[in-house]
């Protein structure tokens, strides 16, 4: 995913805009075998077959039907080591980033009402 937009939003959101215009196939080969031959490592990476690495996503449904399960992650499988999504998010939900998620959020309501056009966009949605 881009530095620039939500980690883990883009590239779905990315894939639905490209089957606007391309087969479900064809996305999902460009976002896996054709990702990994453009960075250099399709020799261990991009698609599933002998001797390269088991680096896998388990999804809810098949996306090859509708590309939205792409975005339905029930699994990940990393190095041979499978993740449940509750494992992924554990880190986020320590006693300690719980805290600065609050903080964060607080901040951001009392810029909001202490400044409200840093929040609100034209036709009343978020700005950011």
């Amino acid at each position: 995913d881009s530095p620039l937009v939500v980690p883990g939003i883009s590239l779905p959101l990315n894939m639905r805009g490209a089957a606007l215009v391309q087969d479900t196939l064809t996305v999902l080969q460009s976002v896996t075998r054709d990702a990994a031959r453009i960075a250099l490592v399709d020799e261990d990476l991009g698609t599933v077959e002998a001797g390269k690495l088991a680096d896998l996503i388990v999804v809810g449904g098949n996306p090859l039907l509708n590309l939205r399960a792409a975005a339905d992650v029930r699994l990940v499988v990393k190095n041979g080591r499978v993740f449940t999504v509750d494992d992924i998010l554990a880190p986020a939900r320590t006693p300690a980033q719980l805290a600065a998620r609050k903080l964060a959020l607080e901040a951001q309501n009392r810029l909001c009402r202490e400044q409200p056009q840093h929040c609100e966009a034209e036709g009343g949605g978020h700005a950011h």
